[in-house]
C-alpha cells in the first residue's frame, strides 16, 4: 500500500513528558483518540490544528513510501518499508481510521501516528478491516476443534487477488493441518485450512494485468480456503472454466494439478503406458484416471471397496479391484500388466510403497503422492537397482509461488480445453456449508467418500 508520508520527523526525545504519556494514551486507548480527534482537528474559527498529543513540524513536502506486509495476514502481521527495509507490526483500526507513517531518521526507522496527521493520507483498504467468517483450528484434535470465526479479511500484495470463495475442496492434508501433523507453510493462515478455491475476483494488486474483477478463477493455495475471502498470487490463479458450476470448479485444482504435475510432467506418462493408481475413487485418483486417458495411457485401480472400483469405470478406468491388504497387490495385478506397470500412482503410502515397486516395469516410475497407509516403509534396494526404476515423491503445498503457477500453467496448457468440451469431469461426492465443515471432516475419515468433499462458504 503506499502511505503519505512527512518529509521530516522530530526524533520523541524533543517531546515534553505530557506530550510522551499523551501518545502513550492514545497507543492503549485508539478509539478514545479517534473521538478526541474529531473534536480536536479544528479550533472554533475553523482553522486547523495539529490533533492532541502529536508533535509534527509543518513539512515543505510529502514523500511517498512503498510499504509491503509479510508473514501471516493476521496475527503475526508486518509491514516492510521497501526503502529502508525496516519492519513494524501492521496494526488496524475501526474502518473510519486514517493512519499516518512517519518518517523518523534513518537509524531509528518508522512509526504510526494514530490519529492522523495528513489528510492526504489514504484509508486503509476496507478488506483489512471488515471481518469474515473463517473454519479457523482452535487447538489439535478432532472435527470438534474446527470453529466458524468472525476474523479479519486478508489484505493483498501488489502481484495478488483477492477472491470471494465461492466453494472450496476439503484435502487430506487439511485434516493432517487438524491433527497438528502438517503445519501450513510460510506465508498462509497458520490456523485457517483450505488448499483450494473457486470463487470470483474482488479485488486486485496493482501489479496484476492478466484479471479483472469480476473474473471466475480457481487455483491451489497454501491454505486459508476454508472462509469467505483469499488472498492469493496472481500467476498460481487461472480462469475457471465457463461450464462449470461452482461446486464443480471447487473440485478441479488440487486434483487435477496433482494428477497432471505428478503423472505427466514428472513421470512423463505417454500413449499406451499402464498406470497402476491405489485410492482410485478418491478426488486425485478420479482425477488420474481422467488424465491417463487424455493423454493414451491405460489406468487400472484398487480401491478398499468394490462398489467404488464399479463407480469408477464411467470415467475410464479400465480395471480395478478391491484390495484390504497391500500383500494381494501382486495375486491382483498379475494379469493386467504382464510385463509391469510403467507407472504407479501411489496415493497411500505404507505397505503399498513396496509392494508397487515390485510391480514395476523395467525403467518404470512410482509417483508417492500419499501416506494414509503409513509413513514409513522397507523394500529391497536391489529390485530398484536391477530394473532401474525411479521412486519420486512429490507435494503441492510445499512449492514456492513460482512453482505452482508452472504446475497451474501446465495443467491448463494441456488440460484446460478439455473441461469446456466436457472431456474431462469432476466428481462431487457431497457439498457441506462452512457452518458444517467439522461433518465435512468426518465423511473424509470415514473413507465412504467417492470424489471430492466441498465446502461451500
Amino acid at each position: 500500500m503506499n502511505l503519505l508520508v512527512p518529509g521530516g520527523y522530530s526524533h520523541p526525545d524533543a517531546q515534553t513528558e505530557g506530550e510522551r504519556r499523551s501518545n502513550a494514551d492514545e497507543r492503549e486507548h485508539p478509539h478514545d483518540g479517534q473521538r478526541n480527534q474529531r473534536r480536536s482537528d479544528t479550533r472554533h474559527d475553523g482553522s486547523d490544528r495539529t490533533p492532541r498529543g502529536v508533535h509534527i513540524p509543518k513539512p515543505a513536502g510529502h514523500e511517498i513510501l512503498r510499504l509491503r506486509e509479510t508473514d501471516d495476514h493476521r496475527r503475526r502481521r508486518q509491514c516492510k518499508c521497501e526503502q529502508c527495509k525496516h519492519e513494524y507490526p501492521l496494526v488496524t483500526f475501526p474502518r473510519w481510521t486514517t493512519l499516518g507513517a512517519l518518517r523518523r531518521p534513518p537509524d531509528t526507522g518508522f512509526a504510526l501516528a494514530s490519529p492522523a496527521v495528513c489528510s492526504g493520507t489514504p484509508r486503509l483498504d476496507p478488506s483489512s478491516i471488515h471481518p469474515m467468517r473463517a473454519a479457523v483450528i482452535t487447538r489439535f484434535g478432532g472435527p470438534e476443534v474446527l470453529e466458524i470465526r468472525d476474523v479479519e479479511a486478508p489484505v493483498i500484495d501488489d502481484d495478488q487477488l483477492l477472491v470471494r470463495v465461492r466453494a472450496s475442496g476439503l484435502n487430506r492434508a487439511d485434516i493432517h493441518q487438524r491433527n497438528g501433523g502438517y503445519p501450513a507453510p510460510p506465508g498462509s493462515p497458520a490456523d485457517i485450512p483450505g488448499l483450494e478455491y473457486a470463487g470470483e475476483v474482488v479485488e486486485l494488486g496493482k501489479d496484476v494485468r492478466d484479471f479483472a474483477i469480476g473474473d471466475r478463477v480457481f487455483g491451489i493455495a497454501g491454505g486459508g480456503a476454508h472462509a469467505e475471502l483469499i488472498a492469493v498470487h496472481a500467476r498460481t490463479a487461472a480462469r475457471a472454466p465457463s461450464r462449470l458450476s461452482w461446486t464443480d470448479a471447487g473440485a478441479v485444482p488440487e486434483a487435477f494439478i496433482t494428477a497432471h504435475d505428478a503423472l505427466v510432467t514428472q513421470a512423463h506418462l505417454t500413449r499406451g503406458e499402464r498406470v497402476l493408481i491405489h485410492a482410485v475413487g478418491s478426488g486425485v485418483g478420479l482425477a488420474a484416471v481422467q488424465v491417463a486417458r487424455a493423454v493414451g495411457a491405460i489406468p487400472f485401480g484398487t480401491s478398499r471397496t468394490a462398489d467404488k472400483i464399479n463407480r469408477a469405470l464411467p470415467y475410464g478406468l479400465e480395471r480395478g479391484g478391491e484390495l484390504r491388504d497391500a500383500k494381494a497387490l501382486s495375486e491382483l495385478a498379475r494379469n493386467w500388466a504382464p510385463g509391469g506397470f510403467d507407472v504407479v500412482l501411489d496415493l497411500v503410502g505404507g505397505a503399498y510403497t513396496p509392494a508397487s515397486i515390485d510391480l514395476l516395469a523395467t525403467r518404470g516410475r512410482l509417483m508417492l503422492v500419499g501416506l494414509v497407509a503409513g509413513a514409513t516403509a522397507t523394500f529391497d534396494l536391489r529390485r530398484v537397482l536391477s530394473r532401474r526404476v525411479s521412486v519420486i515423491g512429490t507435494v503441492l503445498r510445499a512449492r514456492s509461488v513460482d512453482e505452482k503457477a508452472a504446475a497451474t500453467a501446465a495443467f491448463i496448457r494441456d488440460l484446460g480445453g478439455l473441461f469446456e468440451r466436457g472431456s474431462l469431469r469432476p466428481v462431487v461426492d457431497r457439498e457441506f456449508s462452512l457452518d458444517r465443515i467439522a461433518d465435512a471432516h468426518r465423511r473424509m475419515e470415514s473413507n465412504e467418500s467417492f470424489g471430492k468433499v466441498l465446502i461451500v462458504p
